[in-house]
């Protein structure tokens, strides 16, 4: 059966808390024991991001337009050369192409518009966190991209496998060669 390429437009719900929580989970886990004082401030940065409850909804899987989109978004052309576009990085044209809306809000208390200039805006701690938060969901989705291609991830893609030469001969002879065909 064939294979459909396109990406499924799909949105997942991403909670800055869980940033954090990671964050603890690392520091428990590294080789030198962690002192109490960072884990009281480990703690308390998850006792306010569940407080705050901020959240971002994301795209759960750019499709490869919106990927080299992203890529190219790196660079700037000028004077005929190609050149990092030292702005555009630190993670933002990553959140730029993942990010659909999120719960913040203005200075004037009103939901905050997706844009840009609004990313732009953030204080470094918030930034930090939601460039942290969407690197995760992008290494996981990088994660499942190759599982399906390793026919790992319960996907539908089929991939053909060629007749051998020996077969093909039996096909001139009137037989008919077989094409095993595997889903995964």
């Amino acid at each position: 059966m064939p294979s459909c390429p396109i990406v499924r437009p799909e949105s997942v719900r991403l909670y800055l808390v869980d940033v954090h929580k990671r964050a603890l989970d690392q520091l428990m886990a590294r080789k030198r024991p962690a002192t109490p004082e960072e884990i009281d401030a480990a703690k308390a940065c998850i006792a306010t991001a569940t407080e705050n409850a901020d959240w971002l909804d994301v795209k759960k899987e750019l499709n490869s337009g919106e990927y080299r989109a992203m890529v190219a978004a790196h660079y700037k052309e000028g004077g005929g050369e190609l050149s990092v576009d030292l702005s555009r990085m630190g993670g933002i044209t990553r959140v730029l192409a993942y990010v659909l809306g999120w719960s913040f809000i203005g200075l004037d208390g009103q939901p905050l518009p997706f844009t840009e200039a609004a990313v732009k805006s953030f204080d470094m701690g918030v930034y930090s966190d939601v460039v942290e938060a969407v690197d995760t969901h992008h290494a996981e989705s990088e994660q499942r991209i190759e599982a399906r291609k390793n026919g790992q991830g319960g996907g539908t893609s089929s991939s053909a496998t060629l007749p051998s030469a020996s077969t093909t001969a039996g096909a001139m002879s009137g037989s008919t060669p077989s094409i095993e065909m595997s889903t995964s």
